[in-house]
């Protein structure tokens, strides 16, 4: 009794076990007819059938990757921009309580209640500008971590397939060879 292989079908990815001796099959799960070349073993088809699974994968990371690096530029470029837009809050946040006890100062109002409304005037906006910069601070650099981490895992992922597509096509040439 000749031995069963287990593959893959090329249409469908659906698990099918054929023996080495047959020269054609039919997928169970496609119905799709697939003829083998007298010339080459079944296991040569394996490997064939493993080639363009992991090339699939590979593309698929590739994409992915592209994906969440792109993901990230724009995730920089965004807390760039809110970093120069906070650079502005703090300048005003200095400008707005110096400019509103030079006016009370100027309009002949008490000095040290010109200089309090101006101190608590820019603590209050300080503070305002502290919750709303933490808040998304803290949520940009956690998100900005969460993709680094994808990107290096994806990148580790890719690397592995690469190798066994490697080993595949290794083992595919020295099949080939005997």
């Amino acid at each position: 009794m000749a031995d069963l292989m287990t593959l893959n079908c090329p249409t469908c990815g659906g698990r099918l076990q054929i023996t080495n001796d047959v020269d054609r099959f039919v997928c169970a799960h496609c119905g799709n007819a697939h003829i083998i070349d007298p010339g080459v073993r079944v296991e040569s088809l394996a490997g064939e059938l493993d080639q363009m699974r992991l090339t699939m994968d590979i593309r698929q990371a590739e994409d992915s990757l592209a994906v969440l690096q792109k993901r990230e530029s724009m995730l920089e470029q965004s807390t760039s921009a809110q970093s120069d837009m906070r650079r502005f809050w703090i300048a005003a946040n200095i400008v707005v309580p110096v400019g509103v006890a030079f006016i009370g100062i100027y309009e002949g109002a008490n000095v040290l209640f010109s200089l309090l409304l101006a101190a608590l005037l820019g603590g209050f906006l300080l503070f305002i500008n502290w919750v709303l910069s933490f808040n998304n601070n803290k949520n940009e650099q956690s998100e900005l971590r969460r993709l680094n981490d994808r990107i290096k895992s994806g990148d580790r992922t890719l690397n592995f397939l690469r190798q066994e597509l490697q080993r595949v096509t290794d083992g595919r040439r020295a099949v080939k060879n005997d």
